[in-house]
């Protein structure tokens, strides 16, 4: 019997994670990726049709949703993209036959909670906007499981990978400047670093998990052997030639993210009011982080291993997918 050819619209799907999801889809048989996006940039897959569409405007999700089975959502943005972007898909795709949603949230729904994780662990909104607006996205998802559609939320840790803005590309940067390190007590925190290639992995599996009219399906997405802050700082370090790893203080990181990284983060709020590009800034540290890198809290991604059935990188390998294309840096991790 011949295999139904299924349609996919990954919203997002020029950014860092769409893209590889996008790549790892082009690979399944019997599956089209379609892109959508707000920008059409040269980060586009080449070979891949791509839809000019904002996740805040309904009439554009309509018109992208039209005979599609399944929409991967993994825009970013600020707290109305997140949310209303979310309540607009899941709207369009009511009107547009009811299609899956694979829903990209965070770990950030868990808040500040510490100890084991699991998918049955109640929410906790006391992380900020970043937390508050990936929550209310999840409501809406929710909501539409409620109204009979089907859904998949992945809740990733942390995302690295060769271009990951912010959990590899800062990190190097902060690395190399001196500013991270091994940071004692304060990094003590699990990491809970996670794949892209994983990630990516979860949400295309994701597509065969056969679910009941108005089920809604949830996984943690944290690599089993992530480790501690202080390891990947140091073995990132090391990866990247950012030797000797440097020991910093609680004191001497405490005076970087607040006498540092919150001026530039007001100054970066201000130029993005404006429309200005502040690409010049340097990289403050922001308070927000020195909580995370001491807070004790370990996803449990058993679920997904089982159900999903994914297939992780081993540590060695996801830190050596993060490495960029360099001289100085070596080709191997030991």
């Amino acid at each position: 019997m011949k295999s139904k050819e299924i349609k996919v619209l990954v919203l997002g799907g020029n950014g860092f994670v769409g893209n590889e999801i996008v790549r790892q889809l082009m690979q399944m048989n019997h599956v089209t990726p379609l892109i959508g996006s707000r920008t059409l940039s040269d980060k586009i897959v080449q070979g891949v049709a791509a839809l000019k569409i904002d996740s805040t405007n309904l009439l554009e999700l309509k018109d992208g949703l039209k005979e599609v089975d399944a929409v991967i959502n993994c825009v970013t943005g600020d707290a109305t993209t997140i949310t209303q972007g979310a309540q607009l898909i899941c709207e369009a795709a009511t009107l547009s036959g009811m299609p899956k949603i694979i829903h990209l949230s965070s770990q950030s729904v868990y808040g500040a909670q510490t100890g084991v994780i699991s998918e049955n662990t109640p929410l906790r909104d006391d992380l900020g906007w970043y937390g508050h607006a990936k929550i209310a996205a999840e409501y809406a998802v929710e909501d539409y499981g409620k109204n009979g559609g089907t859904a998949i939320i992945l809740r990733p840790g942390c995302i690295s990978g060769k271009d990951s803005p912010l959990w590899t590309e800062r990190i190097i940067t902060w690395l190399k400047k001196g500013k991270l390190g091994d940071l004692g007590a304060s990094g003590d925190g699990w990491s809970n670093i996670v794949d892209v290639a994983d990630v990516a992995q979860a949400a295309t599996k994701a597509l065969n998990v056969s679910l009941r009219e108005g089920e809604v399906k949830i996984f943690n997405l944290s690599a089993p052997d992530s480790p501690r802050w202080n390891q990947y700082f140091v073995d990132l370090g090391v990866s990247i030639g950012a030797t000797p790893i440097k020991r910093i203080s609680n004191r001497a990181i405490k005076l970087d993210a607040y006498l540092l990284g919150i001026p530039i983060k007001i100054i970066e709020h201000i130029f993005k009011k404006v429309h200005i590009k502040a690409t010049w800034l340097p990289h403050g540290i922001p308070p927000s982080l020195l909580k995370l890198f001491r807070q004790e809290i370990k996803l449990d991604s058993t679920k997904a291993t089982t159900e999903l059935e994914l297939m992780w990188n081993p540590y060695h390998i996801m830190l050596q997918n993060q490495i960029p294309a360099s001289p100085e840096i070596p080709d191997k991790i030991s």
